[in-house]
Parts: C-alpha cells; sequence; structure tokens
C-alpha cells in the first residue's frame, strides 16, 4: 500500500468511526434520526480530503500555465520613461556642425515606446503550449483516479461498518 493510500485509509478509518459512533447513538425521543447515507459519506470525504483539495490546486495552476505559454503569441507593448536633473544646463539634441546653435536645459525626460511582434518563434511556443495542455490532461486525469479511489475506499469502509452493525444486532 503506497503512503498516500495510507494516509486516505487513516483518514477515511477515522471519519467512517466517528460516523458510525454517530449512527450507534439512539437517537432522542422525539428527535428525527440521523442516518448517514454513502452518497453522503462519499461527498463528507470528497469534500474534506485534503490531498483531493492540493491536487485540485494544481488543476488550476496547470489552467494558468496554458493562459500563461499562450500570452507569449499576443504582442506586447513597453513604454518607460525617465527623468534628469542636471546642476547645469545640458544640451538637448547633438551638433550637426561646429558653432550649431543648440536647446539647453537642466532637466531631461526622455521616453521609450517598444512593441514585440512574435512574428515567427520555430515551434517554441506552440510546442510549449501543448506541453502545458498535455500536464493540465494529466493533472485532470489524477484528480479524477484521486476521486474514485477515496469513493471506492469510503464505500469499503461503509459497507464494513455497515455489516458489522448487522452483526452487532443479530446478537
Amino acid at each position: 500500500m503506497t503512503p498516500v493510500r495510507k494516509i486516505l485509509a487513516t483518514l477515511l478509518v477515522m471519519t467512517l468511526a466517528l460516523f458510525s459512533s454517530v449512527l450507534a447513538v439512539p437517537p432522542a425521543e422525539g428527535a428525527p434520526e440521523k442516518v448517514m447515507t454513502e452518497e453522503k459519506c462519499i461527498s463528507f470525504a470528497l469534500d474534506n480530503s485534503d490531498f483531493l483539495k492540493s491536487y485540485r490546486s494544481g488543476l488550476r495552476s496547470s489552467s494558468a500555465r496554458i493562459s500563461a505559454v499562450e500570452a507569449e503569441l499576443d504582442p506586447q507593448l513597453n513604454l518607460t520613461g525617465s527623468w534628469t536633473a542636471y546642476s547645469e544646463e545640458q544640451r538637448l539634441a547633438p551638433a550637426n556642425y561646429d558653432g550649431q546653435r543648440g536647446s539647453y536645459d537642466d532637466q531631461v525626460a526622455r521616453g521609450n515606446l517598444e512593441l514585440r511582434l512574435p512574428l515567427t518563434t520555430g515551434g517554441r511556443v506552440e510546442n510549449r503550449i501543448s506541453q502545458a495542455e498535455y500536464a493540465h490532461q494529466s493533472e485532470t486525469e489524477r484528480v479524477a483516479r484521486l476521486e474514485q479511489e477515496i469513493s471506492y475506499e469510503v464505500s469499503e469502509l461503509y459497507y464494513s461498518i455497515y455489516a458489522m452493525e448487522n452483526r452487532l444486532r443479530s446478537l
């Protein structure tokens, strides 16, 4: 048995032991009887499984990775600017010939606008997209497999507890 399965089995045994003790306590007079069905136990286990929550978190992050890689195909626009103050006036444009009059100022501002448009990536981005999609598909299958394992373990424990209760009632 793998360590994950041991932890899941322990968690499920403790959960169902709690449920069986709740079921074994006779209800007070006039109070409705609490009955835990197999479906309720399975949904409780699926809602409270830390492993399943972490796997689902991994599934969400793999979806985000797909979006991030696909964004590399979009055009990017960058705008940068700077401002510098000098103690003495500086020439704003270089002279084309000796003795040319120029503009001077002690405060200089610069701005740059850059547009990046990926014309060809050589298949690099497309391969990263397909890799991210395969990773997402793998995460989806891991979550589904873990849900099936939890459902199976809960059902097995539910029916074993049900069988024990029937044996105890027959005594």
